[in-house]
């Protein structure tokens, strides 16, 4: 259902994303502010993450970026349609 895609997208708790980047081993590079959207390029930080994608063994991070969004919502609507065939 929609409604239970939209919580899912929901930003991660700041607790959480530290737990996350410390599984990515990707903490130190994320505060150190080399982890850039995969969309814009600008530098992604806690304060304007908005998703995080698993791509074919690389983890990819969106901003929050009002024409980075789109992309990204576009982007899992294609891998739903994927998965399906």
């Amino acid at each position: 259902s929609t409604e239970h895609d939209k919580k899912e997208m929901k930003a991660v708790h700041e607790r959480d994303l530290d737990n996350l980047l410390v599984k990515l081993s990707l903490k130190d590079d994320f505060y150190a502010g080399k982890i850039k959207c995969k969309y814009c390029k600008d530098t992604v930080t806690k304060d304007n993450i908005y998703s995080l994608i698993h791509e074919s063994g690389a983890v990819n991070f969106v901003c929050s970026k009002s024409e980075c969004i789109p992309e990204f919502m576009l982007h899992m609507e294609s891998k739903k349609k994927d998965s399906k065939n």
